[in-house]
């Protein structure tokens, strides 16, 4: 195994050239903080943990997902648009956010949603809560808007 590694603690990458001092920088930041990712000789990255080479560790249906929701804010996303993106329809939108928020880490705990109904003039649909997409602005590095 080739080192030096580069590790992604929050959007900032960090060399490691040992074990040890990866060992080192997941006791300091705990494992979920960290993505590490592996240069090759051709300059490929790996990701070593199995996740997607973005820099938040998600693919990339589910970053555009993500910031489709914290963009929308208050108005939320059509359960039309949802559908599309979650591949399911009608009373199914709901269980396939549910599990979409607990696939990419933004609920971590059982019994704990993201979403809150909506109803607008256009249609129905879902929005994050506010501490939700907080969370989610931080897992992709952004700042939240006013």
């Amino acid at each position: 195994m080739a080192w030096p590694k580069i590790i992604d603690i929050g959007g900032i990458k960090v060399p490691v050239d040992s074990w040890a001092e990866l060992k080192e920088a997941i006791q300091e930041f705990g494992p979920a903080g960290i993505t590490s990712v592996v240069e090759d000789s051709s300059g490929q990255r790996a990701e070593t943990n199995g996740a997607t080479s973005s820099p938040s560790g998600l693919n990339h249906g589910d970053r555009t997902l993500l910031i489709q929701f914290i963009d929308a804010a208050e108005r939320g996303l059509l359960t039309s648009q949802l559908s599309q993106a979650l591949g399911k329809k009608g009373k199914g939108v709901r269980p396939a956010l549910e599990r979409w928020s607990q696939k990419i880490g933004l609920v971590t705990a059982e019994g704990i949603t993201a979403f809150e109904p909506i109803k607008r003039f256009d249609g129905r649909g879902f929005r994050l809560t506010d501490h939700h997409r907080r969370m989610g602005a931080s897992m992709l590095g952004r700042p939240m808007q006013p």
